[in-house]
């Protein structure tokens, strides 16, 4: 960069401005005195052009500090000595410049070590000592253009990435949503904007939930985890969601930034795997490992409340004879409407299970005692004898049920189970299509 030069006195033209018309001599030169001044002790780059030989006439010390030129070398220079365009291009913009079509400009211009900046022109046209000239006041916007395309580039990004992006407010009001929350939750974005996160809620997950959430990101951290959302349509979805904070110059917090994955799929296909692994596929009850779970906790949890619970275990009679007689396709109808039966028997707290072949096994809770227990076993046995429809063809068939109860046999669920299956077969020698209950 060359050495910066002092501007030097000078008559002609000292600066852009314009005298007004009908001054006296000693307050035009008053007037021109302040002029200088102005342009001289200006912070903002500021250059005076003849727009008919396309030169620089005069520049004040910003402009000579921005050019890295000494004042003897910038003025004289041929404007587009600086500017990127062409000489054909830049005369047809000072022309738009001196007609006023326009007065804000955007050049590249090049410093006299050949760096390139963008600069933002605020040009017009100024009448001096009877001279049209074009004064122009440069503004360096190269740091901005920079963060304006880096901002670009990144909300690009962000708007057509895989995954869901929302930006709120420190209250939670939503300011940005990208392409792919739109298309996740059906709505559009400006159904969105403004609104506030709750415009997805769909009332189940806990509350809990939530406060841990604001108390997390609202102390400064990252809070992981999952909600089911209801979207527009009104259907649930998963989403699992990672929401961080945003700070100001300051270090406080204004904003928060949420990545969210709709993962319903992921959670119906493990649903799904665990349907297979813990339901009777035949029946779709559940199967003796899920059985011995909710078991164990009902067993567990009546210990400190004096809970009395039953275990019925029942066993169609003489099965082998259906499945000789219709099939084992004929078999499985039979036992996919005994499971009916069995369910409808059923409360709400209490849970139904099919061991395997013709056995199912029942977990009743709050019975009350052997009555209430017994009375359910004569209620489902009845219930079994009724005549099933296969084929049409009726046919007609029995159970024998054995009962157990807890905590009276003991808090173990294997010592329960058993208990119940030797009353059962009690009720079998006792000629079946009967209930037996198990010593106390």
């Amino acid at each position: 960069m060359k050495k910066e030069a002092k501007v030097p006195a000078r008559e002609e033209p000292r600066s852009h401005g314009e005298g007004r018309t009908g001054s006296t001599a000693g307050g035009g030169v008053e007037q021109e005195s302040h002029y200088h001044a102005l342009f001289a002790n200006n912070h903002a780059v500021m250059l005076l052009i003849d727009p008919e030989s396309g030169h620089v006439i005069d520049a004040n010390p910003a402009a000579l500090k921005f050019y890295g030129y000494a004042y003897g070398e910038l003025t004289g220079l041929h404007i587009s000595a600086i500017n990127t365009l062409s000489r054909e291009e830049v005369h047809r913009e000072m022309d738009r410049a001196r007609r006023e079509e326009r007065r804000c400009f955007s050049f590249r211009h090049r410093l006299a070590d050949g760096t390139e900046r963008d600069v933002e022109v605020y040009s017009g046209p100024i009448n001096r000592q009877g001279r049209q000239l074009l004064y122009s006041i440069v503004h360096d916007v190269t740091e901005r253009r920079r963060a304006e395309e880096k901002l670009a580039k990144i909300s690009q990004a962000l708007e057509f990435s895989p995954v869901a992006v929302m930006i709120t407010d420190r209250g939670g009001r939503i300011e940005y949503v990208n392409r792919k929350y739109r298309e996740i939750t059906g709505y559009a974005e400006e159904e969105l904007l403004g609104a506030g996160t709750k415009i997805l809620k769909s009332g189940l997950t806990p509350p809990a939930t939530y406060r841990e959430l604001w108390e997390t990101i609202l102390g400064g951290g990252e809070w992981r985890g999952e909600l089911l959302n209801r979207k527009k349509s009104g259907e649930l979805f998963w989403e699992k969601i990672s929401i961080s904070p945003l700070l100001d110059e300051e270090g406080e917090i204004n904003h928060f930034v949420a990545v969210k994955e709709d993962i319903s799929e992921v959670k119906r296909l493990q649903e799904q795997i665990w349907l297979q692994a813990h339901t009777d596929q035949l029946t779709g009850l559940p199967n003796r490992i899920l059985f011995m779970q909710r078991l164990r906790t009902a067993l567990a949890e009546a210990q400190g409340t004096r809970e009395r619970i039953a275990l019925l275990f029942l066993d169609l009679d003489r099965f082998k004879e259906v499945n000789d007689t219709l099939g084992h396709d004929g078999g499985d109808r039979v036992l996919q409407k005994a499971a009916d039966r069995v369910r409808g028997s059923l409360r709400e707290t209490d849970c139904a299970a099919r061991l395997g072949g013709d056995e199912f096994v029942l977990l009743l809770r709050e019975v009350g005692g052997e009555e209430g227990a017994m009375r359910v076993a004569e209620k489902l046995r009845a219930s079994l004898a009724r005549p099933f429809r296969i084929g049409g063809e009726e046919l007609r068939l029995s159970a024998s049920i054995g009962v157990a109860l807890a905590p009276a046999r003991g808090a173990d669920p294997s010592s329960l189970l058993r208990e119940a299956d030797l009353a059962m077969y009690e009720a079998k020698q006792a000629g079946r299509d009967a209930v037996r209950m198990a010593p106390s």
